[in-house]
């Protein structure tokens, strides 16, 4: 719990109140609902897309989002930015999951089975 807090103040810091308020979110969702959140299957899914989205989020999220502060001007436009960043982000991640992790995934199982 510390560390989260010590993150969230870092980011609150360094990028201000709406990015550190949608850092915050998934964690006070686990932490109200008493860790059963981890059991959705929605959260599974992320769970097995998650290398992917590690791949992807930084060539894609940084370039969208530096290229929509320019654009907006105050609060409510930098919050659409946020979330057509991540809408990108997600449609680039499942993409690259299907067309290239499963692919390698697969032929490295027939490969080396």
């Amino acid at each position: 719990l510390a560390v989260a807090l010590a993150c969230l103040a870092w980011i609150f810091a360094r990028y201000g109140a709406i990015p550190c308020m949608l850092g915050s979110l998934p964690f006070l969702f686990v932490l109200v609902n008493d860790w059963q959140l981890l059991r959705h299957p929605a959260i599974a899914w992320l769970g097995g897309i998650s290398y992917s989205l590690y791949l992807t989020h930084v060539p894609i999220g940084k370039r969208i989002i530096n290229l929509g502060s320019r654009w907006a001007s105050n609060d409510l436009e930098a919050i659409l930015v946020y979330a057509v960043a991540f809408a990108l982000i997600l449609l680039t991640t499942i993409v690259f999951h299907r067309l290239v992790e499963r692919t390698c995934t697969r032929r490295a199982r027939n490969t080396y089975s």
